[in-house]
């Protein structure tokens, strides 16, 4: 179940729910079932991308000889399965559809393009991504495909003289799991996977837990919104101990959301509301500093809640001339910055009325609006160019594993994204404060998702992995968003009467998402093509490796050889 729907670019608290209520056959104490909450909460996978401690291609194998012969029933029992994520109808629902049609012999080809569409549009992967690899699947698995139209929240697909299908998608970032799921679609575009051999690794990845406990990404949330005091809004350390300080408020409300069903869906609300409260707490009763200070503490707590990730998307799907779906995205990241604005505004009421009196010289609406406007001065930014070295050099790294964590990137596949995430920021420290380099800030921009992309890239050539998967953590440092928050809040400010200077709220908002894009489609320019023929060569190697060992195990053992699998 998805209960969180948000158009955050790293829904770090999505991962709050993770850990569902068990219901145990027999009665324990309660001591003891504290005990197994714990043991979940705190795990952390180190296993093998797929179930077994297999290679792709040898549990690819393994359910073609289980399918082949139908053992215990297998083929009963993965077409009983939905198709997943909210959707009622089952595999065998598709494959009735064919059934007596010229398609008949492509319905279970159809079910895994349709699930494997499903998955990763609702683990995070953008739409046009997703569109290109699906035509490729269907192209090596020989499908005819009409229509293919992967959108925000559904996914539409048809297959020659069939039915259109109109299905859901749900909401949240797996990394590990989009891992799983392109390795698993690029081995079928080669041509040489079984259907339902590969709807049954599709299965294994559906029910597979995420890799790290719900304590572990609650604690993962907690320091990256403290880091990212210090190395996204080059804060004081003063700055990141109250940052920290705010954090539980917002924890409490995702728990709170978690448990009750009927708030859930204002989580997007309550989450800036929580943090607003928190802010105006930390700042009347823990630290009476220059209100400047306060929009870095809130501004860092609501890092995960920025629509980053939905900007680059955006931008990328209109470079691709997916016009409907990047101006969708476009209006959903406005509308919530504007929610931000408003959640913080409301929390700030309650314990901030009239906090800043004696800033604006007098009481009511405009003394209780929360600060809009951070250090700007002369020592603030001697202080930066002081510090960030240290920061960029040393507190990034501890920023950038946090955030593959709460992406639930696994523990053995995360040091190359780290380093690529690592040397791109070191380059966009370099360009912002190098006085002897002086760009604008959107060809900085450019120039570091490019070099993300372009390293990303090369470490799909080689290892398959994604590269969004490395550059979604440089997007996310770069918070995409923020001035946009910050501009509505002075908006709210000139409304009640405060000379402030308002901003362009679509203007920077755009600007930011199209310069990372711009970044993201050069590289993938380059290297789409070849990263793809690159992968069915691997593809053909991997299976003729993989069957001669299958088949020299069975000689072995005395088995005759396996029976050809039946043309699904």
């Amino acid at each position: 179940r998805w209960f969180f729907r948000t158009a955050a670019s790293v829904p770090v608290h999505v991962n709050f729910q993770d850990e569902d209520e068990e219901h145990d056959e027999a009665p324990v104490s309660r001591g003891l079932k504290v005990c197994r909450w714990f043991q979940k909460s705190l795990r952390v996978e180190l296993g093998a991308n797929l179930y077994g401690g297999q290679s792709l291609q040898q549990r690819l194998l393994h359910f073609e000889h289980l399918t082949s012969e139908n053992v215990s029933g297998t083929l009963d029992r993965f077409r009983s399965n939905s198709l997943g994520f909210g959707n009622r109808m089952t595999a065998a629902d598709v494959v009735e559809m064919y059934m007596g049609t010229d398609m008949e012999e492509h319905a279970y080809g159809i079910v895994f393009v349709i699930k494997l569409g499903i998955a990763l549009a609702t683990y995070g992967y953008n739409s046009v991504d997703v569109e290109y690899l699906l035509r490729a699947v269907c192209d090596g698995m020989s499908l005819p495909l009409n229509r293919l139209d992967a959108g925000l929240g559904h996914f539409t697909v048809s297959f020659g003289s069939g039915p259109s299908l109109m299905l859901r998608t749900g909401g949240g970032l797996q990394f590990d799991k989009i891992l799983a799921c392109v390795r698993l679609a690029k081995q079928a575009s080669g041509g040489f996977v079984q259907a339902p051999a590969a709807i049954m690794v599709l299965d294994e990845i559906f029910d597979r837990r995420k890799p790290y406990g719900q304590l572990i990404h609650i604690f993962a949330f907690q320091c990256l919104c403290t880091l990212t005091a210090l190395s996204i809004r080059l804060g004081t350390y003063e700055d990141a101990k109250n940052t920290a300080l705010i954090v539980p408020f917002t924890i409490a409300v995702l728990k709170f959301c978690k448990h009750g069903y009927q708030v859930t869906e204002l989580v997007d609300f309550m989450v800036p509301f929580a943090t607003g409260m928190g802010a105006s707490v930390v700042w009347r009763y823990v630290d009476r500093t220059k209100s400047c200070h306060v929009a870095t503490w809130f501004l860092s707590v609501l890092i995960d809640a920025l629509p980053g990730g939905q900007l680059v998307y955006a931008a990328y799907e209109f470079q691709f001339s997916s016009i409907i779906y990047s101006t969708s995205r476009l209006v959903r990241a406005l509308l919530q910055c504007m929610l931000l604005a408003i959640g913080v505004t409301a929390g700030w009421q309650f314990f901030g009325h009239n906090l800043a009196e004696s800033d604006v010289g007098r009481g009511g609406a405009i003394a209780s609006l929360p600060p809009s406007k951070e250090c700007d001065g002369p020592l603030t930014m001697e202080y930066k160019q002081s510090h960030w070295l240290l920061y960029y050099g040393v507190y990034n790294v501890p920023l950038l594993f946090t955030i593959l964590v709460g992406a639930n990137v696994r523990l053995r596949d995360s040091l190359a994204p780290l380093a690529i995430s690592y040397v791109s920021l070191f380059a966009y420290g370099c360009l912002t404060f190098l006085d002897c380099i002086s760009l604008p800030a959107v060809v900085n921009n450019i120039i570091v998702i490019s070099l993300a992309a372009n390293l990303g890239c090369a470490h799909e050539y080689f290892t398959g992995t994604p590269p969004i998967v490395s550059v979604l953590p440089v997007v996310f440092f770069l918070a995409p968003g923020a001035p946009t928050l910050v501009a509505i809040l002075r908006q709210i400010h000139h409304a009640e009467g405060d000379k402030m200077q308002g901003a362009d709220l679509w203007g920077d908002l755009v600007m930011q998402g199209l310069s990372y894009a711009i970044g993201l489609h050069s590289a993938q320019a380059l290297w789409r093509g070849k990263n793809m023929r690159r992968a069915r060569a691997v593809a053909t190697r991997e299976h003729q490796q993989a069957e001669d060992v299958a088949l020299a195990a069975r000689e072995r053992r005395g088995l005759p050889r396996p029976t050809t699998t039946p043309n699904f």
